[in-house]
């Protein structure tokens, strides 16, 4: 399992629910959600990065495959998104990422979180993040397209890029 991931170092977090686009598996269209996120409750920032609770809103059937994506907006300027994505071989094609784009053959839900520059992850923010998002879930969808047949078969250990 491939994870960007790191616990919080504190025996008292602080949890806040932070804004994320979810492209549930028996959705049409992406919906926004809440996802429990923990930090040091003295020390947030980027030596102490927030650890978003994925599994609370993806559940645990399946691996949490985790990577960073990289978008430019209009101006050049990037902004990271981080995306994690389960693959259920059970489950229907996501007709929601299928909109996103159409060759998509994805299995199953992903969750996209905005970077922060001075935090590891925060709300999504307003309609330039929630377009630049979709761009990232594309890009995503794109990169790990040759990925999905091992996916499939959970068997072999597949890695999931990091940085996308």
């Amino acid at each position: 399992m491939s994870s960007v991931r790191s616990s919080v170092k504190s025996k008292d977090p602080a949890v806040r629910k932070l804004k994320a686009i979810l492209y549930a598996e028996n959705s049409e269209r992406p919906t926004l959600v809440k996802v429990p996120t923990s930090s040091h409750p003295s020390r947030d920032g980027i030596g102490n990065p927030r650890c978003p609770s994925f599994e609370s809103i993806l559940g645990f059937e399946a691996r949490t495959h985790e990577a960073w994506v990289t978008c430019k907006d209009a101006t050049g300027k990037s902004h990271k998104f981080l995306v994690a994505a389960q693959y259920r071989p059970s489950c229907d094609y996501n007709r929601a990422l299928q909109d996103i784009w159409a060759s998509s053959v994805w299995k199953g839900e992903l969750l996209v979180m905005r970077g922060g520059y001075q935090s590891f992850v925060v709300d999504m923010g307003g309609s330039q993040y929630k377009r630049l998002a979709k761009e990232a879930v594309r890009r995503f969808l794109m990169q790990t397209h040759d990925l999905i047949d091992r996916l499939a078969q959970e068997t072999l250990p597949t890695i999931v890029p990091k940085n996308i």
